[in-house]
């Protein structure tokens, strides 16, 4: 497993999360693929995606491959395993968990495993 985050301006596309501005990403690639990924908003929100929540409203996790060379992680800083989780179990006591799993949206684009298919 690798840890990285980085930060973003926004998704590029129309989510809710997008009202929130910049937000730092924090991602765990299993075999090149995100795993889990948390998104930590300037004003203090948080949210969490997994394989089986990768979708909602407020955003959706990142679905493409990441390379196993080096210059793939340009613009992302190598974290430790103990930061992602505690930053995971801060997102799962977050008022917006419960938000998040209302409004998934799993059900209209499919499953991830699907998603990643397609894209590939």
């Amino acid at each position: 497993m690798r840890y990285l985050k980085g930060h973003r301006e926004n998704y590029g596309v129309a989510c809710a999360g997008d009202e929130w501005g910049a937000f730092t990403v924090y991602l765990e690639i299993d075999d090149q693929h995100v795993t889990r990924q948390i998104n930590e908003y300037e004003q203090g929100q948080l949210l969490r995606y997994d394989r089986s929540h990768w979708c909602d409203d407020f955003g959706y996790m990142f679905i493409g491959k990441f390379s196993r060379k080096q210059k793939a992680t340009r613009g992302y800083e190598v974290i430790d395993v103990v930061e992602f989780n505690k930053k995971w179990r801060q997102a799962l006591q977050s008022e917006l968990w419960t938000e998040q799993v209302g409004k998934s949206r799993v059900e209209q684009w499919g499953t991830w495993s699907d998603r990643v298919s397609s894209e590939a």
